[in-house]
């Protein structure tokens, strides 16, 4: 259970991060 969690968590990460570029690009574009 304690893998299936740590690879759960990986996937999430590894979704958010296209996101996070994504603000972190257009908050450096508008400042």
């Amino acid at each position: 259970l304690g893998i299936n969690i740590l690879e759960i968590k990986k996937i999430r990460i590894m979704n958010m991060l296209p996101s996070l570029l994504a603000v972190v690009l257009l908050i450096w574009i508008f400042t």
